[in-house]
C-alpha cells in the first residue's frame, strides 16, 4: 500500500455534432477505433500473430445495418431500441407514428429537434428513455405528448427546461420522470401541477438546483396535493433527491411528513456523516460532489481505496492510501499516515472527509481506530460513536479484529 497526493481540476465536457440516420455511413467512419466496447454488436478476433483474443470495436457498416434493421423491426413490433450505437442525432425514418416505446440511450445526442413530437407524430408514445447522452435543451412539443407514462433523461446537461403553453396539457398521463444527474438550476414544479397521474419523480445530483428551498408552497397547492386532499389517503408520489443539510433542514421545518403527506421523499445519501466535530464520513459519490465541501466546511479528503475518480476543488487538500477491503489486509498498516493527515485538518480547523467506495468499511475503520487514540476509548465504544452518525457502518471482519488487536495501543497513543 501507498499513499498519494494530487489535485483535482474538473475539465467541461466535450460536444460534437454529426449527421444522421441519412449520412450515418460517413458519420460512423469518423469514429475512432476507441467505439465503446459495450455497443451490442461488438465482436472479438486474434491479433496478428498473437494468441489473446482481443475485442475489436463494431465497424460503422455494423452498426448503420443494425440501426436500420431495428428501424424496420419497430415498424411491427411498435418498439424501438437504438441504445448505444454512437448516435449524435435522432434518426431519420423512426416510425414515430405507430411507436410506443422509444430508448435512444447511451448515445451522444446533444439536441431533439422540435418537430420529432409535433401532432399527429408520437400520439401512441407511452415509454421515452434517452438517458446518458448531451442533452442541453429539450424541445416544448415533448411535454405535450398525451400519452406517455415514462420519461427518463438521465445523465444529460439539462439545465432548464423549456417554457410552456399553460392553456395546453402537459404530459396528462405522466407517471414517472428521471432527471437524475444533470444541471437543473430550478425545481421542476410544473410536473407537479399538471401531472394528476405522476407517482415517481428522481431528481437526484443536481446541485445547483438544491442551493435554495425547494417550493413548499407551491408543492402544497399543486394538482397531487388537492386530489389527495379530495379524495383521502391514496398512492404517494415518491420524489428522490439528495439530501443536502439545507434540504433536510428545510423537510423538519415545515414538518413534510405531515403537510405533504401525499409526497414519500427518498434522500440519496450524498452528504457524509459529521462523526465528531471535524471528521466525516462518506462514499465516492460523497466525494464526487463539489457542494459537499462549502456545505460541510471540508477542506480535506482522505482516500482509502483504488482507482477512484474524486472532485477536488483548489486550495483543498487530497490524500490517496492505496488499500484494499480484504479482511486478510493489515488495516494498522495505514494508521499513521491516516492518523498525520486527519490531525492537519483538525489543527486547520477544517474538516476532513475520509472516504472509501461505498463509506462502510475502510473509512470506518480508520475513523474508529482515529477516534480510539483521540478519546482513549475501546472499540465498542468508538464504533457506537459512529453508528449514531451512520447507522450502516460496517468493517469487515478482518479489519474488527485488528482493532480489537491494536485497542490498547490505539487507547494509549501509541500510532
Amino acid at each position: 500500500m501507498s499513499s498519494l497526493e494530487q489535485n483535482i481540476d474538473d475539465e467541461p465536457a466535450m460536444i460534437s455534432l454529426a449527421g444522421g440516420l441519412s449520412n450515418s455511413y460517413s458519420l460512423l467512419e469518423t469514429l475512432s477505433s476507441s467505439l465503446s466496447s459495450c455497443s451490442r454488436t461488438d465482436e472479438s478476433a486474434r491479433s496478428p500473430g498473437k494468441g489473446k483474443q482481443t475485442l475489436q470495436p463494431p465497424s460503422p457498416q455494423n452498426i448503420e445495418d443494425e440501426i436500420l434493421q431495428e428501424i424496420m423491426q419497430s415498424r411491427t413490433y411498435g418498439e424501438c431500441n437504438l441504445a448505444a450505437l454512437q448516435l449524435y442525432l435522432v434518426p431519420s425514418g423512426l416510425p414515430l407514428d405507430s411507436l410506443t416505446l422509444l430508448n435512444l440511450s447511451q448515445n451522444n445526442l446533444v439536441e431533439l429537434p422540435q418537430e420529432m413530437f409535433i401532432h399527429p407524430c408520437c400520439q401512441h408514445l407511452n415509454s421515452i428513455e434517452i438517458n446518458s447522452n448531451k442533452l442541453k435543451h429539450l424541445p416544448a412539443s415533448l411535454f405535450y405528448l398525451p400519452k406517455v407514462k415514462i420519461l427518463m433523461l438521465n445523465g444529460n446537461h439539462i439545465a432548464t427546461l423549456p417554457q410552456l403553453d399553460p392553456d395546453r396539457k402537459i404530459l396528462p398521463s405522466l407517471e414517472r420522470v428521471g432527471l437524475e444527474n444533470n444541471v437543473l438550476k430550478e425545481f421542476p414544479i410544473c410536473f407537479f401541477e399538471h401531472c394528476q397521474f405522476l407517482r415517481e419523480v428522481l431528481l437526484g445530483q443536481n446541485e445547483e438546483m438544491l442551493k435554495k428551498v425547494l417550493p413548499y408552497e407551491s408543492l402544497s397547492n399543486c394538482i397531487l396535493a388537492r386530489m389527495w386532499n379530495k379524495n383521502g389517503e391514496g398512492e404517494q408520489t415518491l420524489l428522490r433527491i439528495d439530501n443536502r443539510p439545507l434540504i433536510v433542514e428545510q423537510i423538519a421545518t415545515e414538518d413534510w411528513s405531515t403537510n405533504l403527506s401525499w409526497l414519500s421523499l427518498s434522500l440519496n445519501k450524498i452528504y457524509p456523516d459529521k462523526v465528531i466535530d471535524f471528521l466525516f464520513i462518506g462514499s465516492l459519490r460523497t466525494a464526487q460532489t463539489a457542494s459537499v465541501y462549502d456545505d460541510c466546511g471540508i477542506r480535506y479528503v482522505l482516500t482509502i481505496g483504488r482507482d477512484m475518480e474524486v472532485k477536488v476543488e483548489p486550495g483543498m487538500f487530497h490524500r490517496i492510501l492505496l488499500f484494499d477491503d480484504f479482511p486478510e489486509e493489515n488495516i494498522a498498516f495505514i494508521f499513521k499516515e491516516a492518523f498525520e493527515f486527519i490531525d492537519q485538518a483538525r489543527k486547520s480547523k477544517f474538516g476532513v472527509l475520509v472516504h472509501c467506495f461505498a463509506g462502510l468499511s475502510r473509512s470506518v475503520a480508520i475513523v474508529a481506530a482515529y477516534i480510539m487514540r483521540e478519546m482513549h476509548i475501546s472499540y465498542e465504544q468508538a464504533i457506537s460513536i459512529i453508528k449514531r452518525a451512520r447507522p450502516a457502518a460496517h468493517p469487515n471482519e478482518g479489519f474488527v479484529k485488528t482493532l480489537l488487536e491494536s485497542e490498547s495501543k490505539l487507547i494509549n497513543g501509541f500510532y
